[in-house]
């Protein structure tokens, strides 16, 4: 077992994060990289990674798409699904009362598809909300958000002032069948 100091090279191990569409051995090879890169002094700005990932000998070097055309479709998509999350939609209860804004579109597998190719697809909320299977996976997705929130944030002591953590767990571990 390695003595170093945790935050030291010889301490850490990079994984991909859960969900994440990255495997074991890309997230070792890039996080060893960045932080490499990191530790000379280069800046991690999106513009400083992908300039020093155009070698075609960079570790990094994967982690983009370099055919131009391919790029600017994947790019487009992207946008597709910026402008989705973009838009949120005020209601008003029985009362007259109005909602804080929230997201219209969800983003839910729709199982036209044959089990194995799902389609995800945007659904209005209204619909979500009435419709049992989407319900239940949008609050799966908000159960793995909040999980990847404790994960991220769990250690920062200032939290514990606002976020009741041992609450949070609860609900989590009693929410395990949902995900």
């Amino acid at each position: 077992m390695s003595t170093a100091p945790v935050g030291t090279e010889e301490a850490m191990r990079f994984l991909a994060a859960a969900g994440s569409r990255v495997s074991p051995e890309q997230a070792a090879r890039w996080g060893a990289e960045l932080y490499r890169l990191y530790t000379g002094g280069v800046r991690l700005t999106p513009e400083n990674i992908v300039a020093t990932a155009r070698r075609a000998r960079s570790p990094l070097h994967d982690a983009f798409t370099w055919d131009d055309t391919e790029a600017a479709r994947l790019y487009r998509l992207r946008e597709a699904r910026n402008m989705m999350a973009s838009i949120t939609v005020i209601t008003r209860n029985e009362e007259g009362e109005r909602s804080e804004p929230v997201r219209f579109f969800v983003n839910v597998q729709d199982g036209a598809g044959t089990e194995d190719e799902e389609e995800r697809v945007y659904v209005p909320l209204n619909i979500v909300r009435g419709t049992p299977d989407l319900s239940v996976q949008m609050l799966a997705q908000a159960l793995r958000e909040l999980q990847a929130f404790r994960r991220k944030y769990g250690r920062l002591q200032n939290l514990e002032e606002i976020v009741n953590w041992p609450a949070l767990d609860k609900a989590l571990g009693d929410s395990g069948s949902l995900g």
